[in-house]
């Protein structure tokens, strides 16, 4: 949040335990974030932060409408049809859930509110930074994203292992 330069972030998670972690760390960073110019806690700043929860199969079952996919956020609403880019980080790897986590990904992008534009929704993508555990997993995942009409690039593998890491990781 405070390193990138969007105008809203909005981040989430499904469990209890989570969620409140990522509350804990807003907390600790408040004071960081808000040299940033990241809005925290109602401070006059450009850029603004908020969390909440979200889950794949209820995002996914929510369908098209605005005010489902509203009432999934528990703190400040969201409105997903501003978004531009979902940014996911190590969410493919449970198989069962894939196709509620694709199904997701289309309601985000193509979330179409007051306001959103044709140039608005081609813009948007969605970017997934995770750890490579499973051959079939990452398969079927590639597969459901193709199968709802979401095209899909992977970063190449030089340009990873290029990047520092703090610990093994394989992406």
């Amino acid at each position: 949040a405070g390193l990138c330069q969007a105008r809203h972030l909005h981040m989430t998670d499904y469990t209890e335990a989570c969620l409140d972690n990522m509350e804990q760390n807003i907390a600790v960073n408040k004071d960081w974030l808000a040299r940033q110019g990241v809005n925290v806690d109602g401070n006059e700043c450009s850029r603004k932060l908020t969390s909440g929860y979200l889950e794949w199969t209820e995002c996914a079952e929510g369908g098209n409408d605005e005010n489902s996919r509203r009432a999934i956020s528990t703190s400040e609403p969201f409105p997903f049809s501003e978004a531009e880019v979902l940014l996911a980080a190590d969410v493919v790897y449970d198989a069962s859930q894939i196709p509620s986590l694709v199904r997701s990904v289309k309601v985000l992008l193509i979330s179409g509110g007051v306001g959103a534009t044709t140039n608005a929704a081609e813009r948007r993508k969605a970017i997934f930074a995770t750890t490579y555990r499973n051959e079939k997993t990452f398969a079927l995942f590639t597969n459901e994203l193709r199968r709802e009409g979401i095209s899909c690039n992977y970063a190449e593998k030089e340009a990873i292992a290029s990047l520092p890491n703090i610990f093994p990781c394989y992406f």
